[in-house]
């Protein structure tokens, strides 16, 4: 029945302007709430590795930067090391937070992708930034690991002097690692057959066992000097010259694939000489925009940074 007919009908009736008016204010104050009812924040998790809590710079601040200042968005933090079981337990966490939108950086999901299939099966939007996962659909923002590995390889393959010691560290139970190897490989070892390279896989890509695969090693060979360390992670090549320095041979040379504000403060210390990475601003600034339009519903495509090597003042 039309609002015209039904006035009509209250003013046939008993008392029926009065009704009509009751029902007329009370619709117009009705309307009235519900323009001024405050818009449902999105919610959104934010799983980061490690994240770097005294850092002006870490990836996650920079973000916060963008979200603080949008009130649409309430975002819910947890941060994690490299251990498959607690990250699987903050990303279901998440989901059951009913979040939207869950953002991993830099998290390790190959080894147990149960969690990121779930979070597609309940339509919940995931944004890796240079996380390494292998199943499930997300949307990826950060480096292809294969450039980072030949750029890296690239340098050091024109760096290195004459039969130079290597030390490549890795997890070969990473793909992402993997890949970057693969790029170090094709970059670097296939042309320099004078190099001896050893590779130490590190256990779950941790310090830990960084340490005890550089130890494996020189336990294998005594004799073996190393000249140089090559890892996919600052604090891994961190370790595995600090483990070189404790077998009581000379400080190697130091190379990492890194993206970290403490990559920064190590080439000015001279404590790495290179490193590849990516600008966290812009990294930070796009995670965020990526954010907003996956919230909303809109189709994201991957996006992928061209790795940068920076060296230090001395190394040139």
């Amino acid at each position: 029945m039309s609002t015209l007919r039904i006035l009509r009908f209250l003013r046939q009736s008993s008392g029926g302007y009065l009704l009509a008016f009751v029902l007329i204010a009370a619709a117009a104050a009705a309307a009235l709430l519900s323009a001024f009812e405050p818009e449902r924040k999105a919610r959104i998790g934010l799983l980061s590795f490690s994240e770097e809590t005294s850092s002006e710079n870490s990836l996650q601040k920079l973000m916060n930067l963008w979200f603080d200042k949008d009130p649409s968005m309430e975002v819910l933090y947890r941060s994690v090391q490299a251990d498959a079981s607690v990250q699987t337990h903050h990303l279901e966490n998440l989901l059951a937070d009913d979040c939207q939108v869950v953002i991993i950086d830099r998290n390790d999901f190959s080894r147990d992708d149960r969690a990121i299939i779930a979070a597609g099966a309940a339509g919940v939007k995931l944004l890796a930034i240079n996380a390494d996962i292998t199943g499930g659909s997300y949307t990826y923002l950060g480096t292809n690991p294969y450039d980072e590995g030949y750029l890296l390889g690239d340098y050091l393959h024109h760096r290195l002097p004459h039969r130079a010691n290597l030390i490549f560290i890795t997890d070969s139970d990473s793909a992402f690692a993997r890949q970057q190897l693969q790029g170090f490989s094709e970059s670097c070892l296939l042309f320099r057959p004078d190099m001896k390279v050893m590779t130490a896989n590190a256990k779950k890509g941790t310090v830990s066992g960084t340490v005890e695969a550089v130890e494996a090693i020189f336990r294998k060979n005594p004799g073996f000097k190393a000249d140089a360390i090559a890892a996919p992670r600052l604090d891994m090549a961190l370790a595995a010259k600090e483990a070189v320095i404790k077998s009581g041979r000379p400080a190697p040379l130091t190379y990492c694939i890194s993206s970290e504000p403490a990559a920064t403060d190590a080439l000015n210390e001279g404590t790495v000489q290179a490193v590849v990475g990516i600008d966290q601003s812009a990294l930070a600034e796009d995670a965020y925009r990526m954010t907003v339009d996956l919230a909303r519903g809109k189709h994201v495509p991957d996006k992928l940074y061209i790795p940068q090597l920076r060296t230090a003042k001395n190394s040139d």
